[in-house]
């Protein structure tokens, strides 16, 4: 009788366990959404351009790409793209995944689209996020190396979204609080993407160039973050505006500089503190608060510092080739209207551009 109940008791404790493992999946990775099939994509040219419409942008340029590579050979190098607007990393990872054929080399630029598209639920930020804690852990990551199926134990069941074959921009409103959990997710989400595309071109022997956005400085941010206004800041603004008007730039610049420390994350604050140091020609202070203007603005319509500085720390932990194309712009901010519209630098930037990663491409193909 009392064997019965031992074994009663030890089923009892097992059945959460077995309903556990059931529900919740094998994942190297723990994203919070599930990618669509697409259909294998046969690339043939040795040079490809992936990403968002950044990518699309600079596919126009193709030419003086191919040209400045073709110099001295006997046929001209071919250049294809796998661009497409409005997906994010995720999906470009995913299109490259069905490659019969990899390329010798792959230039990605994109990271203005990221947070377009409805792919995690608001809900279950926290539990993503420590998912993540979980899977950054090295002595984890080498246990879910050897064995995947303690993912089923070390990460929290999510609900995931099964992602539609055509992106969906996302139709919802946040409140600033969700809003500010969705960038936390969708930063860390960028971070491994990143990390994705490095592993992958490296397993296919290609070799990778990444590309930072630029970011328009004499465009405002969209939307101020509601938790970053107060009377105090309003005030004080509005003297820092006056004196701008007044074109007393020196007196403007110290009172801008100490509202930067007070109100770090106030959009506004940060993009008229940049736009008076660019003006008193301290460009790395200018930059610096550009990051914070793009990166707190509460539009979520182009890419900021944050995605940038990802890129940066990517490319040099990892040893990865990178065109700072964002630091390129930054330099030629005084010396030319460096933007044609609020997204795309000016097409002379894209061609200099375009005749560096030629050369940067000859030179490392030995051509």
């Amino acid at each position: 009788m009392i064997q019965k109940i031992l074994i009663l008791i030890i089923i009892a404790l097992f059945i959460p366990i077995g309903i556990h493992l059931n529900n919740n999946p094998t994942q190297k990775i723990p994203f919070p959404y599930s990618l669509p099939t697409y259909k294998n994509q046969d690339i043939t040219a040795p040079i490809v351009i992936v990403g968002d419409r950044m990518a699309k942008k600079l596919y126009n340029f193709k030419d003086e790409i191919v040209n400045t590579i073709s110099v001295n050979l006997s046929k001209p190098i071919d250049l294809q793209s796998m661009a497409y607007s409005t997906e994010g990393l995720h999906r470009t990872l995913q299109r490259l995944r069905t490659l019969k054929k990899f390329p010798k080399v792959i230039i990605y630029t994109g990271a203005s689209q990221e947070e377009w598209e409805y792919r995690f639920i608001t809900n279950e930020t926290p539990t993503i996020l420590k998912n993540f804690k979980n899977y950054e852990n090295p002595k984890l990551q080498t246990l879910l190396i050897l064995f995947p199926v303690l993912s089923k134990f070390i990460f929290q069941k999510v609900k995931k979204i099964d992602l539609p074959y055509e992106v969906i921009l996302d139709p919802n409103e946040y409140s600033e609080f969700e809003l500010f959990k969705r960038i936390e997710v969708h930063y860390k989400l960028f971070k491994h993407e990143l990390n994705e595309l490095i592993k992958l071109a490296r397993e296919k022997n290609s070799i990778l160039i990444m590309m930072t956005t630029p970011i328009n400085p004499s465009v405002k941010p969209k939307k101020v973050c509601n938790k970053s206004v107060s009377p105090d800041v309003t005030k004080k603004l509005r003297e820092v505006i006056k004196l701008v008007k007044q074109k007393d730039f020196k007196s403007a610049y110290e009172r801008a500089k100490i509202l930067h420390y007070l109100a770090m994350g106030n959009a506004k604050v940060q993009y008229i503190y940049s736009r008076i140091a660019r003006k008193l020609g301290k460009k790395q202070e200018a930059k610096y608060a550009l990051n914070l203007s793009s990166s707190y603005d509460c539009k979520r319509w182009r890419t900021n510092g944050v995605y940038n500085t990802l890129i940066r720390k990517a490319a040099q932990s990892e040893d990865v080739f990178l065109h700072d194309f964002d630091n390129y712009i930054a330099a030629n901010w005084d010396k030319n209207i460096t933007f044609f519209d609020e997204v795309y630098p000016q097409n002379i930037f894209y061609e200099r551009t375009s005749r560096a990663l030629g050369k940067l491409i000859k030179k490392l193909l030995n051509l």
